[in-house]
Parts: C-alpha cells; structure tokens; sequence
C-alpha cells in the first residue's frame, strides 16, 4: 500500500469505550462516525453526530470526542499528510 501524499488526506481510525479524545491540529480534520455514540465539543457548541455522519474540524480548532452510549464507539478522523509527493 502507497503512503499517504501531500494534499491526500491519511486516515486513521479510533475506538472509544470511555471517556474522551481531546486534540488541537493545526491542519483541517475530518471525523466520519462509524459505529456507536458519539458527542464532539467544539468551543461552546456540542455536536452529536449519527453512524455515517461526517464534520470537519477546523485547523486551529480545540475540540474532544466523547463516547456517549454503553458501547465502544468506532469512527474514522482524516488529516492532510505532511509527507512530500511520490510518484
């Protein structure tokens, strides 16, 4: 499998069965839901996004993912990658 390439999004996946994920990036991020409940503080707004929803977080932006239900929760986050382009 190729690496990611400037300008391509890397995706990496993430499992929470508590508690919270709490990030500051300085680039966009993308966060799709893939399974299970899921709040995202982002400033004063709280977002609870659906199995198969996506939002993007903008660079700069703290925000924390939080599990909400009784079970794991799995989703999907996407960053640009730092990596120079390849051919």
């Amino acid at each position: 499998m190729r690496p990611p390439t400037r300008g391509r999004p890397a995706a990496s996946s993430a499992r929470c069965t508590g508690g919270t994920v709490n990030d500051l990036c300085n680039k966009d991020e993308v966060v799709v839901v893939i399974d299970g409940e899921l709040e995202v503080d982002m400033g004063d707004e709280t977002i609870h996004p659906q199995i198969g929803d996506g939002l993007v977080i903008p660079a700069g932006r703290a925000h924390r993912v939080r599990n909400v239900g009784d079970q794991p929760s799995v989703w999907l986050q996407g960053v640009e990658s730092d990596r120079p382009e390849t051919d």
